[in-house]
């Protein structure tokens, strides 16, 4: 009997990454991938923790949004759906 691979669809997700506090890429990655998706991730920003707590420091990456995008183009990489 022939066997058929079943692929996993790709989502690409956009948003920021909080290094404290459960929001953002750090919880849509793990759930997305428990689901049976494969998730790549580009990070809008860095952020220490999200807004909620009193201070906050923040990096923001857009500038590299392109130049992933750029790289990936290169790479033939398709995706299923978008998160953002």
């Amino acid at each position: 009997m022939k066997e058929h691979s079943i692929r996993a669809k790709k989502i690409l997700a956009i948003n920021d990454l909080s290094c404290a506090g459960r929001i953002s890429l750090s919880v849509v990655i793990p759930i997305l991938s428990a689901m049976g998706y494969e998730v790549y991730p580009i990070p809008t920003a860095l952020l220490s923790n999200h807004m909620a707590y009193k201070d906050v420091y923040y990096r923001d990456l857009s500038e590299s949004i392109m130049p992933i995008a750029k790289n990936w183009k290169s790479l033939n990489l398709k995706f299923d759906a978008i998160y953002c």
